[in-house]
């Protein structure tokens, strides 16, 4: 019985790993930073939309 509580919170925990963002970037992150390194966007509205992104979070 302690096994399957122990899967059943692995599989919570994986199922939710982008809500929580543990130890990986979401995909919108990612596409902002690459958007300031390709010069698409500035350093100001890069600061700006990551604050808007982790607002969201």
């Amino acid at each position: 019985m302690f096994l399957i509580d122990i899967l059943i919170i692995f599989a919570l925990v994986y199922l939710c790993r982008d809500k929580f963002n543990f130890g990986k970037n979401s995909a919108a992150q990612e596409k902002l930073d690459m958007m300031l390194v390709n010069g698409e966007i500035s350093e100001e509205d890069y600061i700006t939309k990551k604050r808007i992104l982790n607002e969201m979070r």
